[in-house]
């Protein structure tokens, strides 16, 4: 009965150690076909690519010029935003465009909140500045996709003086004046 007790241990055992052994070769063989994967998809031309959320996002920011802005701006289905400070935003600006300055930051959130259910209401949004240097509309845009703007935003790469410089027309005036009817 003893001797019976010791070898049911001892093939537990045998049976444990082999149990062990199926997993750590199951393991390497797991590891062995990712690093194969990885191996292959490196070296390979049209291997898969890692994407993270900020190029999903960089994605949903599509360049534009200034004649396919035109084509927008002339169907009336898009909002066209200014992001460059409010003087400039009145000293002359696209024709129904809000003044929604990239900066300082608290001015550009609180002015996006105040528009943002416009923003949000199935219209394309049109950003743009003072064309291909200055930048703030990509920090406007970056700023919509953070507060949850889920579809793409159109920048003008040219900006506003190729804008003027194309002979399409300006808007004049602060836009309290615009809200009021006075422009």
């Amino acid at each position: 009965m003893l001797k019976q007790a010791s070898r049911t241990s001892g093939s537990e055992m045998r049976l444990n150690g082999e149990t062990g052994s199926l997993l750590k070769e199951s393991a390497y063989f797991v590891l062995a076909a990712v690093f194969l994967g990885f191996a292959v998809n490196l070296f390979h031309p049209r291997g898969y690519v890692p994407v993270g959320r900020e190029t999903i996002e960089e994605r949903r920011i599509v360049f534009i010029t200034v004649e396919e802005a035109k084509i927008k701006h002339r169907g009336g289905q898009a909002l066209f935003i200014d992001t460059r400070p409010a003087r400039e935003y009145g000293e002359g600006r696209i024709p129904g465009a809000v003044n929604i300055p990239a900066n300082p930051e608290s001015v550009s959130l609180n002015r996006i909140r105040e528009y943002f259910p416009r923003i949000k209401a199935g219209v394309e949004t049109v950003l743009y500045c003072d064309g291909e240097t200055c930048g703030s509309s990509e920090v406007l845009a970056r700023h919509l996709l953070a507060m949850g703007y889920s579809r793409h935003l159109y920048i003008i790469t040219e900006g506003i003086p190729r804008w003027a410089a194309a002979g399409h027309p300006l808007q004049k005036g602060d836009q309290e004046e615009v809200k009021n009817g006075l422009h």
